[in-house]
């Protein structure tokens, strides 16, 4: 049949609220409501037994937990958390696991003894990785003091946690340790180590100054607090200087290399006490630099700026009487060398030739730096006309040396002459 015809056909009969109701249905159910009418109420023990009714009753009076909302990674962390606390591991195993290099959780531990245990059979054990990471679960578990407790009676400990800190640049946080720990010099080096890793100047200035108190401290050795000191003057002498130095001549320069630069600039040589912040001779008292240094770099710089005087008189003291003293601290044939081979003077290095005693050794040195003044000298000390004669031959003729060689010979033989008279006159008294 179409739709159309559906709808359109009387045999269907569509539903209606005005229609007769079931006669029977009506009977059945008037008979049991008038039953319960006329009882006046209606008993719990035909809809529900006892036991049931009960039970529904307790399930009402249970309070529900409210659980407060958290993220899908923090629930999983609580989960992880319980875990880990169901699955505790002895101590002596998870120290083979973290030197295996296997995963293991230390958060399972909970009392302060099991955490001393923990890090004292890793100590035992002596791997370090292991001594660090149970080193920092105490920090992030414990207490500060009690932390700082622990690592007081483990020094193994506080070496492996510094060194930890130092390589993760927090210098303040290994120093602070140590200073705790009674390790003031320790704490003040690594300090001093930071300061001067520092790339400005002024910057590593300031951060010296700032922990000198550090080095001040009673278990600190004084030594190292009178260098510190120093190394502060010798930044200031730089930084006061670079107006008058190239600045990337001296600005961060050692104290030898700073003293040849005040040798260059230092006019007073004849006046050692000459108030000057480039005075070599109070730089070389102020730092403890010895006397040979201080010759040796003397010499060489005053050498190549052709100072001869000022080397000489280095050497060569006035004393109470007016007589020159010669006083030399390097060895002095090593002197006579650098000297000549910085080109000095023949007057120069007879000055210092003279100063040789034995005359063979001053013979030797002489012909070695061609000294031909202290060569006749030895010659003539030595007594050796002949080898005198024969130098003569070497020299121009009409030369000062050659007249200087020919007077010496004639000295010689004047005193053979008169020393074989008095022998001749005492041999016939």
């Amino acid at each position: 049949m179409d739709g159309d015809d559906y709808w359109n056909t009387s045999l269907n009969k569509s539903f209606s609220f005005d229609d007769d109701i079931d006669q029977k249905f009506l009977d059945d159910n008037v008979s049991e409501i008038s039953n319960v009418s006329s009882s006046g109420a209606i008993s719990l023990n035909l809809i529900i037994n006892d036991s049931d009714l009960q039970m529904i009753l307790e399930d009402q009076m249970i309070t529900e937990p409210i659980f407060p909302k958290v993220s899908l990674e923090e629930e999983i962390k609580i989960l992880r958390r319980k875990l880990q606390e169901s699955q505790y591991c002895p101590i002596p195993i998870t120290i083979n696991k973290l030197l295996l290099g296997k995963p293991c959780s230390l958060s399972i531990y909970k009392s302060l003894n099991e955490k001393e245990d923990l890090l004292d059979k890793a100590i035992l054990c002596g791997n370090g990785d292991a001594i660090l990471r149970i080193v920092l679960f105490l920090k992030n578990s414990l207490k500060t003091s009690l932390f700082n407790q622990i690592l007081e009676t483990r020094p193994i400990a506080v070496d492996h946690y510094v060194n930890y800190l130092n390589t993760t640049m927090r210098i303040g946080e290994a120093s602070e340790i140590l200073k705790i720990m009674g390790r003031n010099q320790e704490a003040a080096m690594i300090q001093f180590k930071a300061s001067v890793s520092s790339k400005n100047v002024i910057t590593k200035l300031e951060k010296l100054k700032n922990i000198r108190e550090l080095f001040d401290q009673p278990c600190c050795n004084p030594f190292l607090s009178q260098q510190l000191s120093n190394f502060i003057t010798l930044l200031e002498l730089q930084i006061n200087e670079r107006l008058y130095f190239h600045p990337h001549d001296i600005m961060e320069k050692s104290v030898i290399e700073t003293l040849y630069y005040c040798c260059q600039k230092f006019q007073k040589w004849s006046d050692p006490s000459f108030n000057s912040s480039t005075n070599p001779f109070k730089l070389a008292i102020n730092y403890a630099i010895t006397p040979s240094q201080f010759e040796w770099v003397a010499i060489n710089e005053r050498g190549k700026s052709q100072a001869w005087r000022d080397i000489e008189g280095l050497f060569q003291k006035k004393s109470v009487i007016k007589k020159k003293s010669f006083t030399i601290h390097i060895p002095l044939e090593l002197a006579i060398i650098r000297l000549y081979n910085l080109r000095a003077p023949q007057a120069v290095l007879n000055s210092f030739l003279q100063h040789v005693d034995d005359p063979e050794r001053r013979l030797t040195l002489s012909k070695k730096v061609g000294a031909i003044n202290s060569i006749v000298e030895s010659l003539t000390a030595l007594k050796d006309k002949q080898a005198l004669e024969d130098f003569k031959e070497t020299l121009a003729s009409g030369t000062a040396e050659y007249f200087y060689t020919e007077k010496a010979i004639i000295n010689l033989s004047n005193t053979k002459s008169l020393l074989g008279i008095r022998k001749n006159s005492n041999a016939t008294s």
